[in-house]
């Protein structure tokens, strides 16, 4: 039994802990889009058909769906802001956070040997935090927001305050725009601006890149690999939700020629939004091929 197991093994427990948490805060954004808001997107789709019957009923409805999403909203957005704060407190200090929990200080024989065990462990703990944010900010939000959008069409419908197209018109113009935002958003998010600095860093002063230290190097590459696969995900996110402003709005309705050219520019936004996310991945793809040539003691 190594020296400092005892040590290594309640900090193990700590960063167990901290992952636990995030994951939990996943699950929970999780369970909400496929139990509560899956039910109200099928009680959505109830209520057009009595407004298409023109049932006096829909109105009721719509009241009532509304303020079931505006309930999930609230339980979502106190998590999100939950875990954004546990992000930011004890977790953001990684190791050192650990060590100071652990009431360990640098001048104790065990903090180097903690330190260095959990190098790795906490690596892993960055991709677990941005995907939970993403399952609210990146699927679960504009879900919320697409089936409130849907809801405004149809209250506008169900008190004949509109005709169909127009009412349908201004819910697309509105799920574009904030379809557009939220993508540009998620490529902002990958923060990608230093990658050709940290390129040219590498190649240009081997042993001075970030200091020269170690972590900081296997930091950064964990980093990039971390951001590789999230912008695959986030890749996938673009092409859903472009799906369901789509279905969002009847086939019959799509078909009109007066809606060709918005849903041309729907089309446009996700071509955009693939090829920014396409054009940052590489960048970091790039970085990371760069690191494994000059650095591969540290892969």
């Amino acid at each position: 039994m190594g020296k400092y197991d005892k040590q290594i093994k309640e900090a193990n427990k700590i960063a167990d802990g901290w992952l636990k948490t995030s994951q939990e805060a996943e699950e929970f954004f999780i369970r909400i889009k496929k139990e509560q808001v899956k039910w109200e997107k099928d009680e959505i789709k109830r209520i057009e058909g009595l407004v298409n019957a023109k049932d006096p009923a829909a109105q009721g409805r719509i009241e009532q769906t509304r303020i079931w999403l505006a309930d999930y909203r609230k339980e979502c957005e106190k998590t999100y802001k939950e875990h954004g704060s546990f992000v930011r407190g004890e977790p953001r200090r990684g190791s050192a956070g650990i060590c100071e929990k652990l009431k360990l200080k640098p001048q104790d024989d065990a903090y180097k040997a903690v330190m260095d065990a959990m190098k790795k462990v906490l690596i892993s703990h960055t991709k677990q935090f941005m995907t939970t944010e993403n399952a609210w900010s990146k699927d679960l939000e504009p879900r919320l927001d697409l089936l409130e959008s849907k809801l405004d069409t149809l209250e506008k419908l169900a008190r004949g305050a509109e005709g169909q197209m127009d009412a349908y018109g201004k819910q697309l113009a509105r799920d574009l725009k904030k379809y557009k935002s939220d993508m540009e958003s998620a490529v902002s998010a990958l923060k990608a601006d230093q990658i050709e600095k940290n390129i040219k860093d590498m190649t240009s002063d081997r042993e001075g890149f970030l200091g020269g230290l170690e972590k900081a190097r296997r930091d950064a590459y964990q980093l990039w690999t971390d951001r590789i696969a999230i912008a695959d995900r986030l890749k996938e996110l673009a092409v859903k939700n472009y799906k369901r402003i789509l279905k969002s709005i009847p086939q019959d309705v799509r078909d009109k020629p007066m809606f060709a050219r918005a849903l041309k520019m729907l089309e446009l936004a996700l071509k955009e939004a693939a090829k920014a996310l396409n054009e940052v991945q590489g960048r970091f793809k790039t970085a990371k091929a760069t690191f494994e040539k000059i650095y591969p003691e540290l892969v």
